[in-house]
């Protein structure tokens, strides 16, 4: 074959192939066929996760994990929903609003392309990320501490959302004036340098939220609605508003330009009375012309003046006493019963001095509000000037003359310090019933059952030991009982059952174990002589916690170098002292976990800024104490108060007087077993209780307090018995028993 043709031959071979190749590749090659790009309309509704997480936002993602699972344990289960932790309602709430809700809104922030360029997108959505972290942590934290508006943080999570795709559709500031709420306020980082939205988002919250903002009125002052701030300042602590107006603040030129005629006479009387704190009892007198200037200047300015004055006042309107009224006469009575309590050791011309020239109506009012702090040898002097006082009187017809003001108070106090029996005394026999008959009646008359009042009656219970007393009170009790089931009145039912329920304490075959049966039983309380060491264990992470408070005065610094020396000698903890502001003590050999964190009494205020740091360091760390003690004084159990949550199961009143505050601390924590003090509190005696309390759990034991009690009572010295009899344990404590009886009876 000559060389042309095999050229040809080989040519044409050569392009067969590459038509063949070529339509090989047509064939295999198509057009992609490429999904378009969703548009941000279509992924509003899209919630679940579309796209792969990249590796650069994952640690993100997870934080919102971390408190999206925070959440989810605080009903001690790992169970995606909360259930048996606030109520039906707001459980469902928070499982569906906040718990769901925050995975929908991450997924949500994942899916959407917030901005072409990848980098800001990538900025954009960190930045969310951390706003719903942010969002629910906050949520979380409230909900550990037991104090949350669920609205508040259930539209946190919502309105979040809502401004993303406002903000995406560039209407955002449309939404805020429309959402001018919790919700949207929670979400102001959003807003970024956005001024004018931020103000009119605060413009309209002072509107909607004036309570919220009473602790930033000078922020919020250049607002036109923050006049609303103000005037419910002035309606709730008008000497807040005083302080305001004797200020260079920008408050005080919102006062000077009100309208409003008692904010004007504020800023008179602040100028003109030196005690100006005071003029603000007689505030209305003044702006009604009642009083002039000049007459409300010379009772500020006498201390005795003025507490007649206050006296005068309440007796002027018992039904509807302001609120101003109360609280200073409280403040006022609690000088009077200080410098008394002080001068214990003096004779008693020098220690009742101040008091000398009060009426029987001024004595009754020092007895019945200084009953905080008041202690026993200072009440019954109290008490047998009152008695002196009464000339032909008796104290039935003086309790009239005083309208029955704080009656049940008084004759509480009667009971407990031991002089019911001689006030009764000094009326005829039939008075005499009828007061007590008065004492336990109408308690489910009003609106709403007198509360108050009945725990008054009940802790009364406690303290009386006259057999014919308790019949006759037996026998009206089951008067009131009966005449309430017959008006079908269930919470006045509930409230006289409970009340012969407590009685049948006081009868002679009753006993500890048969009463504490019936409480359980018949009451729905919980165990009150004994607190199973299962209840003390945080579920989160399986330990027992107790939480102390020390204060930074002489006394404080005392105890609390007691406090550690003891520990340290005792060989059976290790102590971590290297914060600043706390040390952490853990039990060597606990059955359970246990450990103690304690703050240290520096120098007040520093004190309490170690326990708002401490709390807050329990809080981040997930650590939920059960236990919790308060080693101070009573004019520091405010303070202690304010930490106090339902998820103390135990706690230790140490200072004088904490007793008195039961109401309030059921309020917070209405499970509570509180051990504390009708008056003195002893630092010894304290001591003795934490260690027997501690050592119980340590052991693993349930702690029992019969057994605590019986323990510590043989042991106790003589010198301190006087003061030990005044301690009340939970399994005595009737005023609180009847509050916890109530609630569950309720709830049932």
């Amino acid at each position: 074959m000559s060389k042309g043709k095999l050229f040809f031959i080989l040519t044409l071979f050569c392009n067969c192939l590459n038509i063949t190749n070529s339509f090989a590749q047509k064939k295999v090659v198509k057009p992609a066929v490429v999904a378009p790009i969703p548009e941000f309309k279509d992924l509003i509704n899209e919630e679940k996760l579309l796209v792969k997480v990249p590796i650069n936002r994952q640690i993100f993602h997870d934080n919102v994990r971390g408190q999206l699972t925070r959440i989810d344990k605080l009903d001690g289960k790992a169970d995606l929903k909360i259930a048996n932790f606030r109520g039906e309602n707001v459980d469902k709430t928070i499982t569906n609003n906040i718990y769901k809700k925050g995975f929908a809104v991450q997924n949500f922030i994942e899916n959407v392309t917030w901005n072409k360029d990848a980098k800001q997108d990538h900025t954009a959505k960190l930045l969310y990320l951390r706003q719903l972290q942010d969002n629910l942590k906050l949520f979380c934290d409230a909900a550990r501490t037991g104090s949350f508006e669920i609205d508040y943080y259930s539209l946190s999570i919502e309105n979040l959302k809502g401004m993303l795709i406002a903000k995406q559709e560039n209407r955002l500031p449309a939404y805020v004036a429309q959402n001018g709420n919790m919700g949207t306020y929670l979400n102001r980082s959003l807003l970024g340098a956005d001024s004018a939205t931020y103000d009119v988002l605060l413009n309209e919250m002072c509107s909607t939220y004036p309570a919220f903002f009473v602790d930033k009125i000078e922020t919020v002052a250049k607002y036109k609605n923050a006049d609303n701030v103000l005037e419910y300042l002035l309606n709730k602590d008008a000497l807040k508003v005083l302080n305001y107006a004797n200020s260079t603040t920008p408050v005080a030129k919102l006062i000077s330009k009100s309208s409003n005629p008692r904010l004007k006479a504020i800023a008179i009387l602040g100028k003109n009375v030196r005690n100006s704190s005071r003029s603000l009892c007689y505030l209305d007198d003044y702006v009604d012309g009642k009083m002039t200037l000049a007459q409300v200047k010379n009772i500020c300015e006498n201390e005795e003046e003025y507490f007649k004055g206050l006296v005068n006042l309440k007796q002027k309107n018992i039904t509807n006493t302001p609120y101003i009224v109360q609280r200073d006469i409280k403040s006022a009575v609690s000088d009077y019963v200080r410098k008394i309590n002080e001068l214990h050791d003096m004779s008693a011309e020098v220690r009742f001095k101040s008091i000398a020239n009060f009426t029987d109506k001024e004595l009754y009012y020092l007895a019945v509000y200084g009953g905080d702090e008041i202690y026993t040898s200072s009440f019954l002097g109290v008490f047998n000037r009152l008695l002196k006082k009464l000339g032909k009187q008796t104290g039935y017809e003086f309790l009239e003359n005083v309208q029955m003001d704080n009656f049940r108070t008084f004759v509480r106090m009667c009971a407990n310090y031991n002089t019911l029996d001689p006030f009764l005394a000094s009326m005829p026999a039939e008075k005499q019933s009828d007061l007590m008959r008065n004492f336990v009646s109408g308690l489910g008359d009003g609106k709403k059952v007198n509360l108050d009042g009945a725990t008054e009656v009940a802790d009364a219970f406690g303290s009386i030991n006259n057999k014919l007393l308790i019949e006759n009170l037996q026998a009206d009790v089951d008067q009131e009982l009966n005449r309430y089931k017959l008006q079908n009145n269930t919470d006045a039912t509930n409230v006289y059952y409970i009340l012969k329920s407590l009685l049948s304490s006081k009868t002679n075959n009753a006993n500890d174990e048969a009463f504490a049966t019936l409480m359980r039983d018949e009451l729905k309380i919980p165990p009150i002589d004994r607190i199973p060491l299962q209840g003390l264990v945080d579920t989160v992470n399986n330990t027992i916690s107790e939480l102390m408070f020390f204060y930074g005065d002489e006394d404080g610094k005392g105890w609390y170098n007691r406090f550690i020396g003891g520990i340290k000698s005792s060989g059976k903890f290790t102590v971590n002292d290297a914060n600043a502001e706390w040390v952490v003590i853990t039990a060597k050999n606990a059955k359970i976990p246990f450990t103690l964190y304690a703050n240290k009494p520096l120098d007040e205020p520093k004190d309490e800024f170690a326990q708002n740091n401490l709390a807050q360091f329990l809080l981040e760390n997930n650590i939920t104490p059960s236990i919790l003690v308060h080693r101070g004084h009573s004019y520091h159990l405010e303070n202690t108060i304010k930490s106090i949550y339902d998820a103390h199961k135990i706690i230790i009143l140490g200072s004088c007087g904490g007793y008195h505050n039961l109401g309030t601390i059921l309020g917070q924590s209405p499970d509570a077993h509180i051990t504390s003090s009708k008056q003195v509190g002893k630092g010894n005696i304290n001591s003795k209780i934490i260690d027997e309390v501690n050592f119980a759990v340590i052991k693993g034991d349930d702690v029992i307090w019969p057994n605590i009690y019986e323990k510590i009572n043989k042991t106790m010295p003589a010198a301190d018995k006087s003061e030990w009899n005044d301690y009340v344990f939970p399994h005595k404590n009737l005023g609180a028993l009847f509050l916890k009886a109530f609630k569950n009876l309720s709830n049932n």
